[in-house]
């Protein structure tokens, strides 16, 4: 038994064949051939190397000259055809969306294109044509609403956590665009947090500090800077009207003591080492 192909990527090429031949979806008779007596039972072997212009012309000439395509062989066609360039029909995606739709990979799958992955990078060409074609895209309510739905109640690991801090440790985030600023804003804008959401974050925020180190930083980052007015004349109307409710006024009242018998105890301090 034999079989002739053609690639202009020979490696790939004979990894989808052993790939295929583990599934039964795959009844063609290479893959029901590798099945059944294993694929060492084969040998491989480059019969010529041509030009890819030439690849359908070469394979058609051994398919004939070897037979590949008659009784002994495993060829399913008698003459060659070219899949470069090939674009199914919409008909056609939505078949095979159909048939892959509800199919998860197993984990050892996923572990094994996890690592095929690692360290590689998309050429900046390869981004911005995925930038281009999703540029103006919305997603569906429906579609958005899955995506929300299979992330709300994850919690990432320990280990995720730390792995994408330590990457972002020391990066600089690129400033954003006013478009992009502007975008932002108007997504949030209306939008309220439920009481769920509020309690969360406050029991997040208990008993959390701010290190030194932090808020000399805050401080020079805004030293100097001044708000516009129209940014002040924004937070001014955002408060206007707006009630505070009394155990704020009350925590507000007693943080102000604080910090002024602070100050006062540090000034009388100052004042006695003076005297002496």
């Amino acid at each position: 038994m034999l079989y002739v192909g053609s690639s202009n990527n020979i490696g790939v090429r004979l990894r989808g064949h052993l790939i295929r031949s583990k599934s039964d979806r795959w009844m063609q008779p290479l893959y029901v051939a590798i099945r059944t007596l294993g694929a060492s039972s084969f040998d491989f072997e480059v019969l010529e190397r041509c030009e890819v212009s030439n690849l359908l012309q070469r394979e058609n000439f051994y398919i004939s000259l070897l037979g590949a395509a008659s009784i002994i062989g495993l060829n399913v066609m008698q003459t060659a055809s070219a899949t470069y360039g090939f674009s199914p029909s919409m008909a056609t995606r939505e078949r095979m969306s159909i048939a892959n739709t509800g199919r998860r990979h197993t984990m050892e799958t996923r572990r094994k294109i996890a690592a095929a992955k690692i360290g590689k990078k998309m050429p900046k060409e390869g981004v911005e044509k995925s930038a281009a074609a999703h540029r103006g895209k919305k997603r569906s309510a429906e579609a958005v609403e899955k995506s929300a739905s299979a992330l709300r109640g994850r919690k990432l690991s320990p280990e995720h956590i730390a792995k994408s801090a330590n990457a972002r440790r020391g990066k600089k985030r690129k400033p954003m665009s006013p478009d992009s600023i502007q975008r932002g804003a108007n997504t949030r804008r209306g939008r309220k947090n439920t009481p769920e959401h509020i309690a969360k974050s406050r029991a997040g925020l208990i008993g959390h500090k701010v290190s030194q180190e932090t808020r000399d930083k805050i401080s020079a980052a805004k030293r100097g800077k001044k708000r516009s007015r129209e940014a002040v004349e924004k937070t001014a109307a955002w408060h206007r009207g707006r009630k505070v409710p009394n155990d704020v006024i009350e925590k507000r009242k007693a943080t102000l003591a604080i910090t002024l018998a602070r100050k006062r105890a540090e000034s009388l301090e100052i004042s006695g080492k003076r005297r002496e």
